[in-house]
């Protein structure tokens, strides 16, 4: 039997996609990652890590809706609607229920939000900064080895200039 949940507490992020690479005029490459990402960012936003984090804080932990339940993440994970209306980059959360549980699903839906981005978001920032600062140093490594490999080449050709008196250019 299907009870009609006439309150609903929403919310809206904006989560948009950003290529690492330039994709230029391959918009059906793009569109793909997009959709991709999109998917990704739904099942992070109800995976057991965000949910348990979103529960922890004991203003969330001691609301009557979390209480009453036997297993709040597994209640959290299956009450929760997450997606993307209209396939755009604003994700609409939505939590279902009596008008007297609303102000505990505002606080609730609030607290998934803050661990989302905490645990997903800044996560995912941090990550890319790791790979950006490794890049960085794998860059100046393969050019200080380069230019190693330069004046190497430009000694052994000022060598055998001398012994076949061949004019070679310098590499640079």
């Amino acid at each position: 039997l299907y009870r009609h949940q006439p309150y609903v507490a929403t919310a809206y992020l904006q989560v948009r996609y950003q290529p690492t690479e330039n994709v230029g005029a391959e918009s059906s490459y793009f569109d793909k990652k997009n959709e991709i990402f999109c998917q990704s960012q739904l099942t992070l936003f109800k995976s057991e890590f965000v949910l348990k984090a979103a529960l922890a804080p004991s203003k969330v932990a001691q609301l009557p809706c979390i209480l009453r339940q036997q297993d709040p993440v597994s209640w959290l994970s299956d009450s929760l609607e997450v997606s993307f209306p209209g396939g755009g980059e604003i994700l609409e959360i939505r939590l279902a229920g009596s008008e007297a549980s609303m102000p505990g699903f505002c606080v609730l839906i609030d607290s998934v939000i803050s661990a989302y981005l905490n645990e997903v978001r800044s996560r995912g920032r941090m990550e890319f900064a790791g790979e950006h600062k490794k890049n960085e140093l794998l860059t100046q490594e393969i050019r200080h080895e380069l230019k190693s490999k330069i004046e190497e080449a430009n000694s052994l050709a000022k060598e055998l200039g001398e012994i076949g008196s061949v004019n070679h250019p310098q590499l640079t």
